[in-house]
C-alpha cells in the first residue's frame, strides 16, 4: 500500500504531462498558410504573383488587376496560388493538376516553368486577355474569368 501511495503523485504529473503532449500535438500540422490537401473545387481566391509581387486577384469570379508583358525581352516569373473560402493555400497536386492557357497566342504565348509557375512572352503589342486553366489529363477542371493581358 506505501509503494502504490508514493506511485500515485508520480502518474499523476505522468497521466498530466501525457494529456498536454496530446493536446499540442493534435491536428494536422498545418499553419494557417501552409497548403492543405484539399480539391481544385473549393477555389475561392486565385492570386496572380510577378516576381512575388501580387498583380492579379480573382476573388469570386470578380477581377483586380492586369498583367503587362514585354515584348522581345525574357519574361518575368509569374506564379498561381489558389485559396480555399477561409484563405488557406491549397495544395493542388502538381503530379495530377497541370497548368493551361486560354489565349490569342498571336498577342503572347505561355510556357510552364514549374508546378504553378510560368512564363509569359510578349508576341505583338495591344491589350487582349486570357484565362489560366486547371487541367487533370484532358480534363478542364477550374477555367478562371478572363484576365486583362497589355503587351507593351
Amino acid at each position: 500500500m506505501k509503494i502504490l501511495k508514493s506511485l500515485l503523485p508520480v502518474s499523476i504529473c505522468v497521466i498530466a504531462a501525457m494529456v498536454i503532449f496530446v493536446g499540442c500535438s493534435s491536428g494536422n500540422g498545418d499553419s494557417p498558410i501552409a497548403p492543405t490537401n484539399e480539391s481544385i473545387n473549393n477555389i475561392a481566391t486565385m492570386e496572380l504573383l510577378h516576381n512575388g509581387k501580387l498583380v492579379v486577384l480573382i476573388d469570386n469570379e470578380k477581377v483586380n488587376g492586369a498583367i503587362t508583358a514585354q515584348m522581345a525581352q525574357n519574361s518575368d516569373v509569374y506564379e498561381v496560388e489558389f485559396y480555399n473560402e477561409m484563405g488557406e493555400l491549397i495544395n493542388n497536386d502538381p503530379q495530377k493538376y497541370k497548368l493551361a492557357w486560354r489565349n490569342d497566342t498571336s498577342f503572347a504565348t505561355f510556357e510552364q516553368l514549374s508546378e504553378w509557375g510560368f512564363f509569359i512572352y510578349g508576341n505583338k503589342q495591344g491589350d487582349t486577355a486570357f484565362q489560366i486553366l486547371i487541367e487533370n489529363g484532358n480534363n478542364e477542371v477550374y477555367s478562371s474569368p478572363s484576365i486583362l493581358l497589355k503587351v507593351r
